[in-house]
């Protein structure tokens, strides 16, 4: 629909990628968590679903998480690709948002440790061990995995990011949840990680998310039948005379 491909232009200028389902991307989780925003899929099967690869691109793990409805009552269990055997179960609501951002990361010293936020949250925090996983886990997890690949049932996740953990790219601004966003009309930012955008000075304007010094803000217009005199002020015109 028209509304979801504004959605992901928008996340396109603002520093995100659409997930193409099926296809493997370099990124290195264990130095850089990932971010990914998600779908609200109502009334229907909500699931994340990503593998973690090698440099050869062979599977050395994964996470899959399901969102049961309805709406009210909703119920998030996971299951992590070559250790659990069984899908396990988050019981503590998730935050209220329908924009939710989830930061996934995954460190394998001095354990092997996934960790999972929802807005902020921390929804799922699993240490991997011979207790916890199934036999031969360590064959995969303790591999180095600098591939992601989005599962071909995934329906939830629209588009993902890493970026933001270096900073936003000027024009943008970080905002709580570790997304980058651009700034509104008539702000500017140089990027990196400032969390506000700087109003441009009086009678001064510049697009959203075009801004990033204050050079780029230029005068605004005057109103038809006005000048701007020396001190940038929109003047009406004098008698028999006109713009």
């Amino acid at each position: 629909s028209s509304g979801i491909n504004a959605e992901y232009g928008r996340d396109r200028i603002n520093g995100w990628t659409p997930v193409t389902r099926e296809n493997v991307f370099e990124h290195d989780l264990e130095n850089n968590p990932l971010l990914i925003k998600t779908e609200t899929v109502e009334d229907s099967d909500w699931r994340m679903r990503l593998y973690f690869l090698d440099a050869q691109e062979g599977y050395t793990g994964g996470l899959y998480m399901r969102l049961n409805n309805p709406p009210s009552d909703y119920t998030l269990s996971y299951w992590l690709f070559r250790c659990s055997g069984d899908r396990e179960f988050i019981t503590s609501p998730l935050p209220a948002s329908t924009d939710r951002v989830w930061r996934i990361t995954l460190h394998k010293s001095p354990e092997v440790r996934i960790k999972v936020s929802c807005n902020g949250k921390v929804v799922i925090d699993k240490v991997l061990s011979d207790e916890t996983c199934m036999q031969n886990w360590r064959t995969y997890w303790t591999i180095d995995a600098n591939k992601i690949e989005f599962a071909r049932d995934d329906t939830a996740s629209r588009s993902y990011s890493w970026n933001q953990f270096n900073g936003c790219s000027p024009g943008n601004y970080m905002s709580l949840n570790m997304g980058c966003y651009a700034c509104p009309a008539n702000q500017w930012s140089r990027g990196g990680k400032t969390t506000s955008c700087t109003n441009c000075p009086k009678r001064k304007g510049v697009e959203a998310g075009q801004g990033t010094s204050q050079e780029d803000c230029v005068w605004k217009p005057c109103s038809p039948a006005q000048y701007l005199d020396q001190e940038s002020v929109c003047q009406e015109c004098p008698a028999d005379q006109w713009s």
